[in-house]
């Protein structure tokens, strides 16, 4: 049974999707529940908050105000 079709059917989904808005140039973050550190981000999302990369962005800790949750 392919990851499409089995429990982890949801996060193959996610990682494509994800995957593909890197590919197109959009930007897009994954953020923590508690606002204060980026999971994942595309390239233009990074540059959205001045990182020169998304593995940079993962790495710095955000203000959590600017996200309240």
């Amino acid at each position: 049974m392919s990851d499409l079709a089995g429990p982890n059917a949801t996060d193959a989904r996610v990682d494509q999707e994800l995957a593909a808005l890197d590919e197109r140039g959009q930007a897009a973050l994954v953020i923590d529940a508690s606002g204060e550190r980026v999971l994942w981000a595309t390239g233009a999302g990074a540059a959205l908050f001045g990182a020169r990369d998304a593995r940079a962005l993962a790495r710095e800790r955000l203000d959590g105000r600017a996200f309240p949750v």
